[in-house]
């Protein structure tokens, strides 16, 4: 059943991806002037800035957390265990990895599935201990609190986003047969992967 959904999901959509490489190589071919007034009509600049505004303020969730340490540490410990149960008892990795063992890349979803499983039972081991903690010293929770919690804001590293580039725009509409020809040879490859 997975293989089933899964290549007819890659067939329809390397059949859609190649359809539009074609359009769009054939129009940089045809018109460029078309593709540049189009890139200036949509190359609108929207700030997110408001929205993402109250993610920069740091919040205290500390006290919180002392305040109700046993009730939090129960509640989460209770998750924590029934999601290691679930995924030890009711999810069927196994027979995804054998339906995709057959095809090409079946040795690179076996490995990022062993990867995830691995991440998986890191986090809900490390999450069993630290509830554990929680209940019965929270005192050793609050210290580590005090060595983790640190702002880090992102702010800085989010500038060169805020700006819009145009130089490679430029550069395409430029050498527009080039782009246009490369567009179309990919879009043959993808419908040459699509029989």
């Amino acid at each position: 059943m997975y293989k089933i959904i899964l290549m007819d999901f890659n067939d329809w959509f390397l059949a859609f991806a190649g359809f539009l490489n074609l359009c769009l190589g054939l129009v940089l071919i045809l018109k460029p002037d078309l593709i540049g007034s189009l890139n200036r009509n949509l190359s609108q600049w929207i700030s997110t800035r408001r929205l993402t505004r109250p993610l920069g303020v740091p919040r205290e969730t500390t006290e919180y957390f002392m305040k109700y340490n046993t009730v939090l540490g129960w509640i989460l410990l209770v998750g924590f265990a029934a999601c290691m149960y679930i995924y030890n008892h009711n999810l069927n990795i196994g027979e995804f990895e054998k339906s995709m063992n057959q095809y090409e890349y079946g040795v690179v979803v076996e490995i990022v599935l062993i990867s995830v499983k691995w991440i998986i039972i890191t986090f809900m081991s490390i999450g069993i201990v630290l509830m554990l903690t929680l209940i019965f010293r929270p005192t050793a929770v609050k210290k580590i609190f005090q060595k983790t919690d640190r702002w880090v804001s992102t702010r800085k590293l989010s500038f060169i986003f805020d700006k819009l580039y145009f130089q490679f725009d430029e550069f395409v509409l430029k050498h527009n047969f080039i782009f246009g020809c490369i567009l179309v040879i990919i879009s043959g490859y993808m419908f040459h992967l699509f029989r």
